[in-house]
């Protein structure tokens, strides 16, 4: 076996090697198996043993950047706690409020719970050391911030409710649809199978919310198509063009929230590698020779840790604020005295020390 000061690469031959051997080193194949796995401890300890380096590294060179963002979701989670006494946490979803009087908060609240869940994930992938993985779920926050920008930045109190009335009715008429495909699923099994599921009463109310806001609302994002049909050129342009015959994109919501935050244009670099680290991609590079352009797949390759790390921070700040100072100002923020007033600064605070932290660790890992 190789030492501790030998090559990464020659290491993981050697490991390699004595698999193969093992495999190989019997008639039956299936005792080949059980004798690998007898003597999995040779194999897998230096494997774990290397893993453990690479990740004291990761929480030796970001231990700042990690702790401040620590922090920061350690405080959005006190926040959570405080909404949990005005968001219902039992009964049917049948029986949710969906008036528009109620709807931004709840909205606002979904949102913000999830991505302070998302940004802990993020956190768990960076610190274990798999950046492509915690880019890949940055995009998970990255869209919550953005839907809840869109929905916070609506304009006005008014607007603000209609939007964030049409987002969680969307959620409702997704959710009826999901049922229903899966009663039809079963009928097509077993026809005769009885009427018993209540909520086949409620199929028609998908029916409904379309004949309410119209066949866009079908679409994924069906809920933001009035609204940005109000605010935005770009997209009364596409779709008047018959661009957007499903309703409008993320890429929609996210040039909306961009103009109107100042965002930096790199969060769309980011965000299209972080659907490569979603679905498994290949990356491309590009030479421009004398032969002419080639392209070259490369396929998937590991993210450096940095980006994740400043971007969660960066976009964890932004949901906090679309939150927490909507252009409606929710009944329950009015909370000027209350120790929680300070809580979305220090969070603000927080994040921008691991932004910071985050990028000077990536400057001096990038410069040895």
């Amino acid at each position: 076996m190789a030492t501790p000061e030998s090559d990464p690469t020659e290491q993981l031959f050697e490991l390699l090697a004595g698999i193969y051997g093992s495999l190989t080193g019997h008639a039956d194949p299936v005792r080949a198996v059980e004798n690998l796995f007898d003597r999995r401890a040779e194999f897998l300890v230096p494997l774990r043993v290397e893993h453990a380096e690479v990740h004291a590294a990761m929480l030796d060179r970001y231990s700042d950047a990690f702790d401040a963002l620590e922090f920061a979701i350690l405080l959005c989670r006190s926040l959570e706690e405080f909404l949990d006494r005005y968001v219902p946490d039992d009964g049917d979803w049948l029986d949710v409020d969906y008036s528009i009087e109620g709807a931004a908060d709840r909205a606002l609240n979904e949102l913000f719970r999830s991505g302070t869940l998302v940004a802990g994930e993020v956190l768990a992938l960076m610190r274990a050391g798999y950046s492509t993985g915690a880019l890949a779920r940055w995009r998970a926050l990255h869209e919550t911030a953005t839907r809840a920008e869109f929905i916070s930045r609506a304009g006005d109190a008014e607007k603000v409710l209609e939007v964030g009335q049409r987002y969680l009715e969307h959620a409702r008429y997704h959710r009826i649809r999901e049922l229903q495909e899966a009663v039809e699923r079963y009928r097509s099994v077993n026809p005769s199978l009885p009427r018993v599921i209540p909520w086949e009463e409620s199929f028609a109310w998908a029916d409904e919310l379309i004949a309410k806001y119209g066949t866009m609302f079908k679409g994924d994002f069906g809920w933001a198509h009035a609204h940005l049909m109000e605010t935005s050129d770009d997209y009364t342009t596409a779709f008047d063009r018959g661009r957007r015959g499903r309703g409008p994109q993320f890429g929609d919501l996210e040039s909306v929230v961009r103009g109107r935050t100042g965002d930096p244009r790199r969060w769309q670099d980011l965000y299209a590698n972080s659907h490569r680290a979603v679905h498994g991609e290949p990356h491309a590079s590009i030479n421009v020779g004398k032969d002419g352009t080639r392209i070259r797949l490369r396929g998937p390759r590991e993210e450096p840790m940095w980006e994740p790390g400043e971007a969660t921070a960066h976009r964890l700040s932004d949901l906090l604020w679309a939150f927490e100072l909507p252009d409606h100002v929710l009944p329950y923020l009015a909370r000027e005295a209350s120790p929680l007033s300070r809580l979305p600064y220090a969070v603000s605070q927080l994040a921008e020390m691991a932004e910071r932290a985050f990028t000077a660790a990536g400057h001096q890992a990038s410069s040895r």
